[in-house]
């Protein structure tokens, strides 16, 4: 996968307002707990930007807690759904983190900040970006 490629699919799906942000809604930590996937079952709506390019069919439940680089070292099967440029997903990882954790109690208010800082995160790469969603 590509900066682009994955740009592309995390506007795509962070643009539709039925998108969870991946944080556990059980957390009772003052800061968001980011998550891959909800732990409703593997296939949850509520994915993390790094979480959104996994395949069900990659994902397990230990994946869980581990930071991105982590995440790639433990589990290796990973590194193909990402792009090779580790530097950019952590920070589009950071960025989702952030947005969920200025608007813990409003998943619309943080899914358009995401929107408005990965499209920040995008430009600093020179990809192409979208115009935020209305």
């Amino acid at each position: 996968m590509t900066r682009q490629e994955m740009y592309d699919k995390l506007f795509v799906r962070f643009s539709k307002p039925t998108t969870l942000m991946g944080i556990n809604p059980q957390s009772t930590s003052d800061t968001s707990e980011c998550i891959y996937r909800g732990n409703e079952n593997p296939a949850s709506r509520r994915k993390c930007a790094v979480g959104s390019c996994i395949p069900n069919s990659v994902y397990k439940p230990a994946m869980e807690g581990n930071a991105v680089d982590s995440l790639i070292k433990n589990f290796p099967e990973v590194a193909a759904y990402l792009p090779k440029d580790i530097e950019f997903v952590v920070e589009v990882q950071t960025e989702h983190d952030v947005s969920a954790d200025l608007y813990k109690e409003d998943n619309n208010a943080a899914r358009m900040e995401f929107l408005r800082r990965l499209n920040a995160v995008a430009k600093r790469y020179t990809l192409t970006t979208q115009p935020l969603p209305h």
